[in-house]
């Protein structure tokens, strides 16, 4: 009995032994292999967040960049900048223009008084006397109207359609500036300019910031990324659409921002008319990165972050920890060469993260996306899994070592080398992995069964194995056919999503052209029943027309008459000059003579000589006075004749206006009753164009309700990607893991 004990106590602790070694082996090996297929997992799982923010990134971009060139290509943007380009510079000329250096009183005083409270709210000070002292008169009579005089408070400018300032270019701006407001709130824009290609004066805006009116060539604003891009595109406007890297800009509080500009063409003659420009806010980045600061759902955890650095070090976007390391400025032209870079770093906090960078271009130009995560979170599945598989050998262990042991005391010494056996193919089956193991028979009939029970099992694990590495191989492959059907109704849903997009822009502005059409349709129908009225008052005017020309052409002929009796006076005045002309001849040799007989007649004739010189002066006095009055009596007969030719032409000219007065009386009655007519057709069409606008207004809600779905299926779509690609992989997992056993 003391051998067979030994023999027991050897045999159990043998057997133990080996099930515990085989433990710790497979263990070991599933645990190395987890480990490594958890690692694995968990590094492709972060590059596939940091890929997915370089993807989501690139994607609003290209949402931005074909948003932007549909609107430079809208016909609405190319009138619109049209129609304000001449208007803009007439401006002067339309409305109260009390002086430049009034306006700059004017202005400045809004300036200090309502825009500086309102920027003090961003820690910053304008230089606001910069602003006015580069300011044109244009520029200070538009802010005068739209941002001095304007009764919104400064934030909140763009709330005035309509200026009623009676200038063309205060109608034009109510024409086109509902649109580009509602387009800019929808989309979230700091703001949307029309700059002028020949001037590079802002036309427009629709916030109504600092930069309106001003001129980007040699205005305040000048020297901006603003009119850097503006200058760009005017230069190369082949090139399409262009980008601004991120900067201060002094008229947005000196906050970090963007510019998307694209070229506006004539839509007659298709040449450079203006630019179209776009200021994006980083904040709309910022929340792309963090997906609106859901960083659990893009897979983030507790501890990870994604954001932008520019190609200076200067940060683009928020962090989400202030303990979050960043690279150092001496880091960025070593991590901008390479296009990606995963590293471990340790942050302020002492904690380590695992980072990776990738060098991307931000509409041309360099930034570095940074997306990393604390490895402590990263990794911690991986430690709960060695934990549970640790315990878990224990366990096991355990329980087999007391299974063992009480097996032991049950069986018989004679059993003990047929253990053994059994416990050295145990042994070979767990190291080698191999589930084909064949049990030798043994003659005992509990130790048969045990073997025969052994063999079944292995058999039946080794079916089983053989269709979970066939259902595993299946698996992958429908995982794999899941997830490019998956990428395709992604991209088809993205597709959709963008042409809805543009549906419901155009959608949107069909409505806001019926709104037009039929505000224009009310003005028609008020012109023409003002024309039936002029009509009706012009016939009246026409009949009181031909009274007056019937008596004026009494008086022209009246008046002819007249100017015949006045010839024949002029006549008779011009042969009495004739008589007086010959008495002075005569006067004048008489005193001739009376000259020789007082010469002949010596000193007693000097006096009459004396008087018979001026007899002789005052004859040639006659003469020439007479000659004086003959030359304008000839010019009075000239002038006669030719007003009695005119008031015979004038009479000739009654007669003509008498009858066109008469045809245009009829004519005018004509025209009150085609008036008439065109009054109730006016009206039907402004009862038609009502239903019409309503009806456009429903198709613009039902489009905005289909466009919300449309964006919640392509959040969907990419979710069940994300978790096909996860399927694929555990697929994959599993395959390996169970093809490590040999069956």
């Amino acid at each position: 009995m003391k051998i067979a004990q030994r023999l027991m106590w050897v045999m159990g602790g043998t057997t133990i032994g080996a099930m515990v070694l085989a433990v710790a082996i497979s263990s070991s090996i599933a645990g190395k292999n987890a480990e490594t297929a958890l690692s694995d997992s968990i590094e492709q799982r972060f590059l596939a967040v940091a890929t997915g923010r370089r993807q989501a990134l690139t994607q609003y971009m290209e949402q931005q960049r074909d948003l932007l060139q549909s609107l430079a290509y809208n016909r609405m943007t190319q009138e619109a900048l049209q129609a304000l380009k001449n208007p803009y510079q007439s401006y002067r000329y339309e409305v109260e223009n009390p002086g430049i250096d009034t306006l700059r009183t004017e202005v400045g005083q809004w300036y200090q008084q309502r825009y500086l409270s309102y920027a003090s709210g961003y820690n910053t000070a304008p230089e606001i006397a910069k602003w006015l002292e580069k300011a044109s008169l244009e520029t200070l009579l538009l802010q005068r109207y739209y941002l001095a005089t304007n009764p919104h408070n400064p934030g909140e400018l763009a709330k005035m359609t309509d200026r009623a300032d009676g200038s063309v270019y205060g109608q034009q701006h109510k024409r086109f500036h509902q649109s580009f407001r509602e387009l800019v709130t929808r989309l979230h824009y700091d703001d949307l300019y029309l700059v002028d290609a020949q001037s590079k004066a802002v036309l427009y805006s629709v916030n109504k910031g600092p930069a309106f009116a001003t001129s980007l060539q040699d205005g305040a604003f000048a020297n901006t990324a603003l009119a850097a891009l503006v200058q760009q595109v005017i230069k190369q406007p082949a090139a399409g659409w262009q980008m601004s890297a991120a900067a201060p800009f002094s008229a947005q509080f000196d906050q970090l921002t963007l510019f998307m500009a694209a070229p506006v063409l004539n839509p007659q003659d298709q040449k450079l008319n203006g630019v179209l420009v776009l200021q994006l806010p980083l904040t709309t980045v910022s929340a792309l990165m963090s997906d609106q600061q859901n960083w659990n759902r893009i897979g983030l955890g507790e501890t990870g972050d994604s954001y932008l650095l520019g190609s200076n070090g200067q940060l683009l976007t928020t962090l989400r920890h202030a303990t979050e390391p960043t690279p150092v400025p001496a880091e960025l032209t070593q991590l901008q060469q390479g296009k990606q870079q995963t590293r471990q770093i340790v942050g302020a906090d002492g904690k380590d993260y695992l980072q990776r960078t990738e060098a991307l271009s931000l509409g041309g130009h360099p930034v570095l996306l940074v997306t990393q995560q604390q490895t402590a979170e990263l990794y911690q599945s991986l430690q709960d899994l060695q934990q549970q598989l640790w315990l878990s050998s224990v366990l096991t262990a355990i329980g087999l070592g007391v299974l063992v042991f009480w097996l032991t005391r049950r069986l018989g010494v004679g059993i003990a080398r047929p253990l053994e056996q059994l416990s050295a193919q145990l042994t070979q089956a767990a190291e080698h992995q191999d589930l084909r193991q064949q049990f030798l028979p043994q003659r005992d009939t509990e130790l048969s069964q045990t073997t025969s029970a052994l063999q079944q099992l292995f058999s039946r694990l080794s079916v089983l194995l053989r269709g979970v590495q066939q259902a595993g191989q299946h698996s992958q492959e429908l995982a794999a056919q899941n997830l490019q059907i998956s990428m395709r109704s992604k991209t088809a849903v993205y597709q959709q999503k963008a042409a809805l997009t543009q549906l419901d822009i155009e959608a949107a502005q069909a409505s806001a052209a019926l709104l037009q059409l039929q505000q224009q349709i009310t003005l028609a129908n008020d012109d023409a029943a003002l024309t039936h009225q002029q009509a009706v008052s012009g016939e009246d005017s026409v009949k009181t027309l031909n009274q007056q020309i019937g008596q004026l052409a009494e008086q022209i002929r009246h008046s002819a008459s007249s100017m015949l009796t006045l010839d024949k006076a002029a006549t008779d005045i011009m042969q009495v000059l004739e008589t007086i002309r010959g008495v002075a001849e005569q006067t004048n040799l008489l005193a001739l003579n009376a000259a020789i007989e007082a010469a002949r007649a010596g000193e007693h004739g000097r006096g009459f000589a004396v008087v018979a010189d001026e007899v002789r002066r005052l004859s040639a006095n006659t003469a020439n006075a007479t000659a004086e009055i003959q030359t304008m009596l000839n010019r009075l007969a000239g002038s006669v004749a030719q007003t009695r030719q005119g008031l015979e032409q004038e009479q000739l000219t009654a007669e003509h206006c008498l009858q066109s007065a008469a045809h245009a009386d009829t004519m005018l009655t004509q025209i009150r009753a085609a008036a008439a007519r065109i009054v109730q057709v006016a009206t039907q069409i402004h009862r038609l164009g009502s239903d019409e606008c309503a009806r456009s207004q429903q198709i613009s809600a039902a489009l905005a309700q289909i466009h919300q779905s449309a964006v919640e299926t392509d959040s969907a779509m990419s979710m069940l990607a994300e978790q096909s690609e996860v399927q694929q992989q555990l697929s994959a997992e599993l395959l390996t893991q169970a093809s490590q056993l040999r069956v």
